[in-house]
């Protein structure tokens, strides 16, 4: 039985990251995908951090050069990889385009991290804005490292079990037909 379903199994592993990539290029699966992609366990915080900061980078490297919040906003969301961050930044610009300060505009967001929306709203208070998207882009870079880090040391263990746990599944799908086959023979 074993034998019947390993090869479709093994099949499936190899196809999942092409199926994903068809799917991604799907317009209304694309919001799923993002989902799917940002729930993982060990490696779709990654994705937000990496996202939150490219956003942080860009815009802090703008509002530094005294780029005018409206456009320096409009830039940054243009120039985002993550599309689902670039929604919400949209969205944000829209916001603050009508008077609302960033920092409440981010936050009304759910896809902008606390972490972010405190630090602009520490810049905005304190007219240092540039300085506060600067300390959130080396946040997120020393989150990112860290999680690098992480993901660096326990891989090791948890490819070591997975190659365990298929050498005794193996074991075992070729032991008890044996078995059976001894027992068969005997009688």
């Amino acid at each position: 039985a074993i034998s019947h379903v390993a090869p479709w199994f093994l099949l499936g592993i190899l196809l999942a990251p092409l199926v994903y990539l068809l799917l991604v290029r799907l317009p209304y699966l694309r919001r799923v995908m993002h989902w799917v992609r940002t729930g993982l366990p060990l490696v779709g915080r990654v994705w937000i951090w990496n996202a939150h900061h490219e956003f942080a980078s860009i815009l802090g490297s703008l509002t530094a050069q005294h780029v005018v919040l409206a456009d320096a906003l409009q830039s940054t969301v243009a120039s985002l990889h993550d599309a689902n961050l670039a929604r919400a930044g949209r969205i944000a610009a829209a916001k603050c385009e009508a008077g609302a300060p960033l920092s409440r505009s981010l936050a009304d967001s759910i896809h902008f991290d606390r972490t972010l929306t405190a630090l602009v709203a520490w810049g905005e208070t304190n007219d240092a804005l540039p300085e506060a998207l600067k300390q959130a882009a080396d946040v997120y870079e020393e989150e990112l490292t860290l999680h690098a880090s992480f993901l660096r040391r326990i891989m090791p263990p948890l490819l070591f079990a997975a190659v365990i746990s298929f050498v005794l599944f193996v074991v075992v799908g070729l032991t008890i037909p044996l078995v059976d086959l001894i027992n068969n023979l005997s009688m």
